[in-house]
């Protein structure tokens, strides 16, 4: 069954299919770009769901041909915007794991008015995850990460320290994606990260 949709094909029940199991894990990467790090986490944890949401059609593109191309029956790749997704497409208390990683700073270069983090995006994901869901979410923009930490009411979330999420990634990095890659390879060694975890 083919898992690549965009807005106007998430209501023909493919993709209600693919999450309807409640007994499975189900994970959400926003901005998965072209599916380096999805599909690399997706064959490493079979085990579970997980759910690619890019803007960019052409990466979202991108992303699914990765997926076909390792056999990777557990992924799904939705071209939306991810605030909106989130909104009108995800139940209540749904999702294990969100993974944010290197939200863009310029949303007008993605067609946006405004950055994906802020007050509404993160009651949305409060909303979606389980009760002891995570958020991750890793930048390199200073002033984003003060602004998220301001949006974040922490008497609805737990912060705790960044544990490393097993995603194949090189001992010295945080997650291993692409952008974080190019970073330490620049040697821009100032990379903020955050995990949030829903209580009830």
């Amino acid at each position: 069954m083919k898992k690549f949709f965009t807005k106007n094909k998430l209501c023909d029940g493919r993709f209600e299919n693919f999450i309807k199991e409640p007994s499975t894990k189900i994970e959400l990467e926003i901005g998965c770009n072209a599916g380096r790090l999805l599909t690399r986490i997706a064959d490493i944890h079979r085990d579970r769901k997980f759910i690619g949401v890019e803007i960019d059609k052409s990466l979202s593109l991108d992303a699914y041909k990765r997926v076909v191309d390792n056999n990777l029956t557990n992924v799904a790749i939705i071209n939306i915007e991810a605030h909106d997704f989130m909104t009108n497409f995800l139940n209540d208390n749904m999702i294990d794991v969100i993974h944010i990683y290197f939200p863009t700073p310029y949303p007008k270069s993605i067609g946006l008015q405004k950055r994906l983090i802020c007050n509404e995006f993160i009651d949305e994901a409060y909303r979606v995850l389980k009760i002891d869901g995570c958020l991750r979410l890793l930048t390199d923009i200073k002033d984003y990460f003060k602004d998220i930490l301001q949006f974040s009411e922490f008497k609805k979330w737990w912060a705790i320290n960044w544990i490393k999420y097993n995603a194949g990634q090189q001992k010295n990095l945080l997650i291993g994606s692409p952008c974080e890659i190019t970073y330490r390879l620049k040697n821009e060694l100032d990379i903020y990260s955050l995990q949030l975890i829903r209580m009830s």
